[in-house]
């Protein structure tokens, strides 16, 4: 009987610490982590604002536009949550850039004598407030909404039909941007994101102009300023790393 008792409370003790632990893990899985996200677009569309008018002038063809170029992008951005927020439902700050292709807008006339071509390639900071919900009773589910600040510009080069070239130089802008998906978690660091969203930010087009006692000059087209529209519809997919 002794020893029956023995491992009784042998048993009895084991038991109460690993319950001890496994709340402990599950306290401390709870609590909100902060994140490292890459993210790749699979859908971006741009608006392009009045581009489109300025390549028309300069290619001197009205059916001529800025539309042959690569508008996908890479996301790199960190997140890390307010003290005290939980798993299941959280907010934070989080910081980020986007990384377009030198050709993310682009287009190109061969006329007679020259070559008319407007490359442009934008670059884009935010700060964003990631908010995740837990869905429901599936574990490691979330549902994600980050909108954020957009901060950026374009640079690039135009080179006109007469052979002048000019290098755009960045000219600040500001938006913002509201994605809205899902991240899935099937291990406690590693998951998956896929994002839509919308994006709202113009940026002006101009030329580093020496001449200018700002040093800069803003290309204008029908007495309006020429003005890049970066806004658009965006899909991404994108790896999460829980720190």
């Amino acid at each position: 009987m002794r020893s029956v008792t023995r491992v009784s409370a042998t048993l009895s003790v084991l038991l109460f610490l690993t319950c001890t632990v496994s709340a402990q893990e599950d306290n401390t899985a709870r609590k909100a982590r902060s994140s490292l996200t890459l993210r790749s677009s699979f859908i971006n569309s741009f608006q392009r604002g009045n581009v489109d008018d300025f390549f028309h002038f300069i290619s001197q063809d009205p059916a001529r536009e800025v539309d042959a170029g690569s508008s996908a992008y890479f996301d790199l951005s960190f997140a890390f949550p307010f003290p005290g927020e939980s798993e299941s439902k959280s907010m934070g700050i989080g910081i980020g850039v986007i990384l377009f292709n030198n050709h993310a807008l682009w287009g190109t006339k061969l006329g007679y004598g020259g070559r008319a071509e407007l490359a442009l390639q934008p670059f884009l900071m935010y700060t964003s407030v990631p908010m995740r919900f837990a869905l429901g009773q599936v574990s490691g589910a979330y549902i994600g909404i980050d909108p954020a600040v957009l901060i950026g510009w374009v640079t690039g080069n135009l080179t006109t039909l007469d052979g002048t070239h000019y290098e755009i130089t960045p000219a600040g802008a500001v938006g913002f941007q509201v994605p809205l998906g899902i991240d899935f978690y099937p291990s406690t660091h590693f998951g998956l994101e896929l994002r839509a969203g919308y994006r709202f930010i113009q940026a002006g087009v101009g030329w580093s102009n020496p001449d200018s006692p700002t040093g800069y000059t803003a290309f204008t087209i029908d007495d309006e300023l020429v003005m890049a529209d970066l806004s658009g519809i965006f899909m991404t997919m994108g790896l999460l790393f829980r720190l």
